[in-house]
């Protein structure tokens, strides 16, 4: 399930340590950047968006009763976006 998709990947990924222990890093970074979408949305609503489309997780997510419910195992990702672009009036002063 979630293994045959990292393997499918065209990134390579760093098996140098056993798996488990990554499995577990990654479901907590999941976890992790779940909450802070939901905390973030009230001040960054259109850039949590972003995240959450990037997730493939529904606008629903954004409820506070969805705090402390984990991404679901085998869950697919999305392609990354630009959460923080650059504003144009900084892009010319460079």
């Amino acid at each position: 399930m979630a293994d045959e998709r990292v393997d499918e990947s065209p990134y390579p990924h760093d098996d140098r340590h056993p798996e488990e222990p990554r499995r577990n890093a990654l479901f907590s970074a999941f976890y992790v950047l779940k909450t802070l979408m939901i905390m973030l949305y009230p001040f960054v609503p259109e850039t949590m968006d972003r995240v959450r489309t990037s997730l493939r997780l529904p606008p629903e997510v954004f409820r506070i009763d969805e705090l402390g419910v984990p991404v679901p195992a085998g869950h697919a990702l999305g392609p990354k976006q630009e959460y923080f672009p650059v504003p144009a009036d900084m892009e010319r002063r460079a």
